[in-house]
Order: structure tokens, then C-alpha cells, then sequence
């Protein structure tokens, strides 16, 4: 028996985002919403029932307290108000998930937690606007025996799941944008470079042979530098000697 202050841990970790949908519903069917959650690596790389497999590394340990009764109670919630917010929290995570080396399958676990504390705060939850259900979903439905009564209105964490995997595939095109922009400016500073010390290799070396040529001009137009020419005095001057 969990006292109205206690917290009750769950170590939890699938790719399938069904049974963490049915997990998360039946947690807050039960009266409980997750108030914490973080990915702790559980794996061996060498375990060999993950070995060339894309499985994931990590457990996810999900932190979750008995709901007030106040919660739930203060009218209806709508979705739409909701989503930019579980964006936003799953967005403020994952630099945190990457600092602490968490990436690939596990990155987009690691942010079913955050996305699954925002959604878990504001439920019970309703749409403002009927779901627009995809080929497969009703592909799905045809296929089932019993047709289940199908609410078009109706929220679940699933929905909070793929807001999750799209900020993180969001994030993940973000970063290989900045990259490629990051390589191609080295790129060009580093043509620039190339091209700058060319020049100025040429230039000096003409400066060095206009250093020894000091010959004045004879006959020269007015106003000519006394000293103009080019190495050919250089080699004169060492001939006379």
C-alpha cells in the first residue's frame, strides 16, 4: 500500500510503443502520474542477446506519484494546448541524453520518459479536433474481428510517443545541418588560406629580387623611381664583378 506522498519506481524498456502506451494508460487509470524519469545503461556491449541486433542499451526508470485530487478536475484539456508543451520538454532533455552519451535507439527511448511526464500531468485529455486516422490505421481496424467503438476525440500516450520521436528525428536533422554547414565553412577558410599564402609567396619573392636591384634608370622619364628595374640587375652587377 502506497502512502498519498509516496513514489513508486518502475524499470521499464521496449521499442514497441504500444506497450508503453498500455503501461502509461494503465498507470494513470490507476491514479498515478510519472513526475521523473532517466535512461540507465543496463546492457553489456558484448551481451549476446543484443550482438548485431538494433536493440536497445539502456532501461528507462520511471519515477511516479499518486495523483492529487484536484487533479483532473479543473475542466476539460485539449491536446492541442498540450503537444507544444510536451515538445518543448522532450526538446530541454536531449542535450542532456547526449551529454550523458545516449544515443541511437536508446536516445529515442530516453525521450518517451520526458514526453510521458508532461502528458501523464495533464491528463485526462481531449482533442479539439476529430483525429485524422492514416491508410494504415484503418487497414489496422479492417483487420481486427470486433469492430471496437473508435472515439475520434480521444487522447492517449501514444500520441504524446510520437511527439517524442519526431522532436528527436527534428533534432537529429538539425545537427547534421549544422555539420555540413560546419565542414563546408572550414572548407572555404581553408581554400581562402591556400590561395592567400600563394599570394603572398609570390609577392615576396618579387620583393626579394626588387631589394637587390638598385640600379638607377638611365635616361629615364621624368619622374620615374630612380631605382626602378627588375632582377635583371642582380645578375649585372654580379657579371661586372
Amino acid at each position: 500500500m502506497l502512502e498519498s506522498d509516496g513514489i513508486m519506481t518502475l524499470m521499464f524498456t521496449h521499442k514497441a510503443t504500444g506497450t508503453w502506451d498500455a503501461l502509461t494508460a494503465g498507470l494513470m487509470e490507476a491514479g498515478f502520474r510519472i513526475t521523473a524519469s532517466w535512461p540507465i545503461n543496463t546492457e553489456a556491449p558484448g551481451s549476446l542477446h543484443i550482438r548485431d541486433k538494433a536493440a536497445a542499451n539502456s532501461t528507462v526508470f520511471l519515477a511516479c506519484r499518486p495523483r492529487n485530487k484536484e487533479e483532473g478536475e479543473s475542466g476539460d484539456v485539449y491536446w492541442e494546448d498540450v503537444e507544444p508543451d510536451v515538445a518543448r520538454a522532450v526538446r530541454r532533455r536531449i542535450p542532456q541524453f547526449k551529454e550523458a552519451g545516449i544515443r541511437g535507439v536508446d536516445l529515442y527511448l530516453a525521450s518517451f520518459g520526458p514526453a510521458l511526464e508532461e502528458f501523464s500531468r495533464h491528463w485526462p485529455l481531449r482533442r479539439g479536433t476529430p483525429r485524422q486516422q492514416t491508410w494504415a490505421q484503418k487497414r489496422r481496424r479492417q483487420l481486427k474481428l470486433f469492430e471496437e467503438k473508435d472515439d475520434p476525440y480521444a487522447v492517449t500516450p501514444e500520441d504524446a510517443l510520437e511527439v517524442a520521436r519526431r522532436e528527436v528525428k527534428r533534432w537529429r536533422l538539425e545537427e547534421l545541418t549544422r555539420r555540413q554547414a560546419a565542414a563546408e565553412s572550414r572548407s572555404e577558410l581553408g581554400a581562402v588560406g591556400q590561395r592567400g599564402a600563394g599570394g603572398e609567396g609570390q609577392l615576396g619573392i618579387e620583393g626579394r629580387v626588387n631589394r637587390h636591384d638598385r640600379r638607377p634608370v638611365p635616361g629615364g622619364p621624368s619622374g620615374a623611381h630612380p631605382f626602378a628595374g627588375r632582377g635583371s640587375g642582380v645578375l649585372d652587377e654580379r657579371a661586372a664583378a
